[in-house]
């Protein structure tokens, strides 16, 4: 099971806008994801997804209300792309997903340099991905594990800053199972 807390840094957002805030997510294999968002003071909020394939829960926890949905078409996967994009468009950076972010650029063959993060020894990856977007991955040299990574089109960018990044963490059931307390609608 990998745990990241991560936050956008670019575009800049306003200082203690929601989304500005770091979210944490959870992965566990192909059929587990758990993100948690951090309270909106806009919409008065707090969201929380849960996914244990073929369910998904979308909550919110200020109102203890949520939404369960079954996923009703296989393959039972869980999708968890670093950037949203169109897939219909671009189909290969939407493959770039949460805890195979190292993975997806090894198989890429991405071009691998030393550079420095913010003081930090790294590896450094790019790639170009649908042929319009360079994407970079940065490693710690240390540990292997990505500490950020940027997309770019030549006109707007995107980064992500991982704050933690944990992997190898025992799976626990409790994770990936809808909270006690809320009341739910059933989707179809």
């Amino acid at each position: 099971m990998t745990k990241i807390k991560f936050q956008q840094v670019e575009p800049q957002l306003p200082k203690n806008s929601f989304e500005s805030q770091p979210k944490i997510i959870y992965r566990a294999g192909t059929a587990y994801s758990r993100t948690e968002e951090a309270v909106d003071q806009t919409t008065h909020t707090h969201r929380l997804a849960v996914i244990n394939e073929p369910n998904a829960w979308l909550i919110d926890l200020t109102s203890k209300t949520g939404e369960h949905i079954v996923d009703s078409s296989p393959p039972f996967r869980v999708h968890m792309p670093v950037f949203t994009l169109d897939p219909q468009r671009y189909n290969e950076i939407d493959k770039l997903e949460y805890a195979n972010e190292v993975k997806f650029f090894l198989e890429k063959g991405a071009t691998r340099t030393k550079a420095n993060l913010m003081g930090t020894p790294t590896h450094k990856y790019d790639l170009t991905v649908d042929k319009i977007f360079h994407v970079t991955l940065w490693t710690s040299l240390a540990t292997k594990k990505p500490l950020q990574i940027r997309c770019a089109d030549g006109q707007n960018s995107q980064t992500i800053r991982y704050l933690t990044y944990d992997t190898n963490l025992k799976f626990s059931p409790d994770l990936f199972a809808p909270p006690k307390g809320v009341t739910f609608t059933e989707s179809h």
